[in-house]
């Protein structure tokens, strides 16, 4: 069906990174929501999913609200349907995750949302955050550590002025190998540092913006 379609990845899935600030909700399409309830100060999350599966951020105070709206739209884009359809699509249920987190230079851990994919949480050093994370029935969600790409978070582009988005970088999944390695090297010489040395000219390019999630962004959330 078009929502399978538009569920299940069917390309390289490109690591999407926004700032989330306390009281501030992200939704992957119709499928996921996740608040963050408590933390010192914000928090970056890396989503790995569909790219048709849109993003949005608003404030938790409105989400309830954001979802009843534009459920069965192409605002949310999976699920869609009419309110007969609609009426039976499970609701959302929570699952409260809380997570110390290990510093801006390496994810925590990975959120995983069944077939939705997944999130990776990155945080400042030595604090923690609670996550309230909502799926169809509560279904699907459990948490993974170490996350699978643990460097993963290094690969983001800028962040996009005005928004909570970063800019979408290119890169390949020997990127991910090379900030593996070198940290390991790095680790061997000085187990308390860890540098990024970036050799590959391709890295430095600017990545593409997705202009609805950038849309998207500017309107629903006021940074």
């Amino acid at each position: 069906t078009e929502e399978l379609l538009r569920t299940i990845p069917r390309e390289v899935i490109t690591p999407r990174t926004y700032t989330l600030r306390p009281e501030q909700t992200l939704f992957i399409g119709g499928l996921a929501r996740i608040d963050l309830t408590h933390a010192r100060q914000h928090v970056w999350l890396t989503v790995f999913a569909s790219s048709y599966l849109p993003v949005n951020i608003v404030y938790t105070e409105q989400a309830k609200r954001f979802y009843e709206t534009h459920i069965g739209t192409e605002f949310l884009a999976v699920p869609l349907g009419d309110y007969e359809r609609l009426k039976y699509w499970p609701r959302l249920s929570p699952k409260e995750i809380e997570l110390e987190l290990l510093g801006w230079q390496q994810c925590t851990a990975d959120i995983v949302l069944s077939s939705a994919g997944w999130i990776s949480v990155t945080g400042n050093v030595d604090s923690k955050c609670i996550l309230k994370t909502f799926t169809p029935d509560g279904r699907g969600i459990y948490v993974r550590q170490p996350p699978i790409l643990p460097y993963a978070i290094r690969l983001r582009g800028r962040r996009i002025p005005g928004t909570p988005c970063f800019e979408n970088k290119l890169f390949t999944i020997d990127d991910f190998q090379k900030h593996r390695f070198s940290d390991e090297k790095s680790n061997e010489n000085s187990p308390a540092t860890s540098t990024l040395i970036i050799k590959n000219p391709d890295q430095r390019r600017r990545g593409i913006i997705n202009d609805e999630r950038l849309k998207n962004a500017r309107k629903f959330v006021g940074e």
